[in-house]
Parts: C-alpha cells; sequence; structure tokens
C-alpha cells in the first residue's frame, strides 16, 4: 500500500519536474506569471459576479449524485422512469455546469476590455450553449480515448485543444473551426499550457484537501458540509479565468491586440 502510494507520489512528482524544465525550455510564447496575474486581475474587477456565477454553476453538479441516489422500490416500470429521471438529471447538470463554465470564460475576456456585467455576460453565453455543449463532449471523448493509449496521447490532446472554448466564445468560430483554432494557437506553448494545467491541478488538490480537512475537524455537521461545498465551488471559477487568460495572451503575443483593444489604446 504505501509502496504503491510512494510511486504515485514520485510519478506526479517527476511529471511535475519534467513539465517546468521542458516549459522553460520552450519558445517564451506563455508568460505563466502574466496569465495567473491576468486572470487574477480579471476576477477582481467584478468578484461578484465570478463568484455568483461559480457558487450558482457548481451548486447543482454538486447536488446532482444525490439525485441518482434516490431508490424507486415500485416494481420495474417504476425503476425504469427513476432512471430517466436520473439520466435526465445528468443531463440537466452537465447543462446547467457547461452554461455557467461558458459564462466564466465569456466575463474573463470582456474583463480584459473593461467591467462585465451579468447581462451582458449571458447574453453572449446563451446562444453559444448547444456548441459549447458538443464541443466539451467532442473534447472529452477525444481526450478519453487518448488516455486509453498508455495515458500520453490523452494528455497531449488535452493541451492542444485546452484552448477551444475561448477561441469559440471571441472568434464565434464553427466547433471544429474552434477546435482547429485552439490547435493552432497552442502551438510552440504545449508545454506551458501543460505546466499551466498541473499547476492549477495540484492547487486545486491540495485547497480542496485543506477544506475537506477543516471541514472535518469542524465535526462535519450540515454547516461545515455547506462551507465545504460553497469553498469548492469557488474554485471552479480559476481553471475558465486562468485558460481565458492563456488564449487572450497568446493571441496578442502571436497576432497583435485585437481591434477593440487597439481603439482603447489610441483613445
Amino acid at each position: 500500500m504505501f509502496s504503491i502510494l510512494g510511486l504515485g507520489f514520485l510519478l506526479v512528482a517527476g511529471v511535475f519536474a519534467g513539465a517546468v524544465f521542458m516549459a522553460l525550455r520552450g519558445s517564451a510564447q506563455l508568460d505563466l506569471a502574466r496569465v495567473i496575474g491576468d486572470a487574477g486581475g480579471a476576477i477582481a474587477k467584478a468578484p461578484l459576479l465570478f463568484c455568483g456565477l461559480a457558487v450558482v454553476g457548481g451548486g447543482l453538479p454538486i447536488a446532482a449524485p444525490s439525485l441518482l441516489t434516490l431508490d424507486v422500490p415500485l416494481g420495474s416500470v417504476n425503476q425504469a422512469f427513476g432512471w430517466s429521471i436520473g439520466l435526465g438529471a445528468m443531463l440537466a447538470a452537465f447543462a446547467w455546469y457547461q452554461f455557467f463554465l461558458l459564462a466564466l470564460i465569456v466575463a474573463t475576456l470582456a474583463a480584459f476590455d473593461g467591467t462585465p456585467r451579468l447581462g451582458s455576460v449571458l447574453a453572449v453565453t446563451l446562444p453559444l450553449l448547444p456548441k459549447a455543449m458538443l464541443t466539451s463532449v467532442l473534447y472529452w471523448i477525444g481526450v478519453g480515448v487518448g488516455f486509453s493509449f498508455v495515458f500520453v496521447p490523452g494528455v497531449i490532446l488535452a493541451c492542444i485543444w485546452i484552448l477551444v472554448l475561448p477561441a469559440l466564445v471571441e472568434e464565434r468560430a464553427g466547433v471544429f473551426a474552434a477546435f482547429a483554432r485552439a490547435r493552432v494557437l497552442s502551438r510552440g506553448a504545449r508545454w506551458q499550457l501543460f505546466l499551466l494545467a498541473v499547476l492549477g491541478f495540484v492547487f486545486g488538490v491540495v485547497v480542496q484537501a485543506m477544506l475537506g480537512a477543516l471541514a472535518a475537524l469542524l465535526g462535519g455537521g450540515v454547516a461545515a458540509q455547506v462551507g465545504f461545498a460553497l469553498a469548492s465551488s469557488l474554485l471552479g471559477m480559476v481553471p475558465p479565468a486562468l485558460v481565458a487568460s492563456a488564449y487572450r495572451q497568446i493571441v496578442t503575443v502571436r497576432e497583435g491586440p485585437r481591434r477593440h483593444e487597439l481603439e482603447e489604446i489610441f483613445a
């Protein structure tokens, strides 16, 4: 048991060290410190908006598993109905989460050009939801198939396509055009993007563990569980903000400021 945990820890440490080494060797197309700073700055422009989207968007997916554990001991017909309700709850939770994930990306991109407002963020997000849902399904199918082939191809595809949702939002591209655009933008910066994903994953795991330990110390009561769920939901606003920040930085470095940014510079 301990030897397996030790090997797992060494593997994670080795992957992290390798990602750091390769990211530092690569071309400086992505400044990770600036990406993190820009993401934090975007959230700081409208903290209530970001926190609200994160909490509301993360609430239903956290509660969805409880819907699937309901027993329906009223015969096979009702059991089939229960399975239908469970499947519907899963689809609703996915659509709900996807909407708020997309809204956080929209809000982050809008924050780079001004102060995002809830109405305008939702007005941009809602029409893009069907394409975003299809994009996420295709993304995870592709990455999942890649993971089935000795793990590495899945990591590569995840890094190649990590910018697909910001490209979908910012450039109003079609689903497959967004995948192609993400592949082009990530070229030359994939090690930095991989390191950004690893840092985000490690940060999330560490903070989740700390929050879980704090909840356990407080007795694991209803208040502690609610606090843990809220804090965990707030963590959900960090990954989309980082991805949107990375997208905007790569586009700016390679292609220059976008037209509306130039208008602000020379205003």
